[in-house]
């Protein structure tokens, strides 16, 4: 099965395609051409890549139609919540416009591969104890440019799988850790500081 994963030199893309070469699927990746491919370094040669941002509608378009995926895992983002403060139209246009022009591809190609897409904790904002525990049935109520884009991403989404057919899943992840994570994060950040002790 052929797999793409977009923003497969990141921390959870890099961990993917791993399982994934494991599960002997040809695995196919989107990266930034400036982008640090450390995090897929000792894999690299099995997986086959191609410089692309996701913003760009037209180069995504003809990668997509290039790779003929039957899987997409869309985790191409920018995902720090600090730095959204800082650069919200960044932030908020690159994570919305990158997922839209995917769907929006996708909509329009006779193939229609499944697409995950994954959210965010942060779209949920700041949680009402009553609210406890989080479902998907909790109010989404970002309190940040990135957990608003998150949001966004998700009701685009659904909005593409009802009205137009595309085979979607949407994915509400919280707080996943491991190795090759930024120290930007709370728990690579929280262990780099006891290190330093």
């Amino acid at each position: 099965m052929k797999v793409l994963i977009t923003g497969i030199a990141g921390f959870v893309g890099s961990h993917l395609a791993e399982l994934l070469l494991k599960k002997e699927e040809d695995v196919f990746g989107i990266c930034l051409p400036d982008e640090s491919l450390e995090n897929i370094r000792q894999i690299k040669k099995e997986l086959h890549l191609t410089n692309c941002d996701v913003t760009d509608f037209y180069r995504l378009s003809s990668v997509i139609k290039r790779m003929n995926p039957d899987q997409i895992y869309h985790l191409a983002a920018l995902s720090s919540v600090g730095r959204s403060f800082s650069h919200p139209v960044d932030v908020i246009g690159a994570n919305i416009r990158g997922t839209l022009y995917l769907l929006e591809i996708l909509r329009n190609i006779r193939k229609r591969p499944r697409i995950l897409i994954v959210g965010s904790s942060d779209m949920y904002g700041v949680v009402r104890p009553k609210d406890i525990p989080i479902t998907e049935e909790t109010p989404l109520l970002p309190v940040s440019p990135y957990g608003s884009s998150k949001a966004a991403c998700d009701l685009l989404v659904y909005q593409f799988f009802k009205s137009y057919g595309v085979r979607t899943i949407r994915v509400r992840a919280f707080n996943h850790t491991g190795p090759r994570q930024d120290v930007g994060f709370v728990v690579p950040d929280f262990a780099s500081q006891i290190a330093k002790i």
